[in-house]
C-alpha cells in the first residue's frame, strides 16, 4: 500500500500519536488520500 507497512498502521491505532514518526504519519495521510480521491473517481455520475 503505497510504501506503507501494515506494522506501521497497527503502531498508529496502538499508540498515542507523538510516539509515531512524522515519516510514518506522512505516509500514510498520503495514502488515505490517494484512496479517498481514487474512490471519488470510481463513483458514477448522477
Amino acid at each position: 500500500m503505497a510504501g506503507v507497512e501494515e506494522k506501521d498502521i497497527d503502531r498508529l491505532l496502538a499508540n498515542p500519536p507523538e510516539k509515531i514518526e512524522i515519516e510514518v504519519k506522512y505516509k500514510i495521510a498520503v495514502t488515505v488520500m490517494e484512496l479517498r480521491f481514487w474512490l471519488k473517481d470510481c463513483e458514477s455520475p448522477i
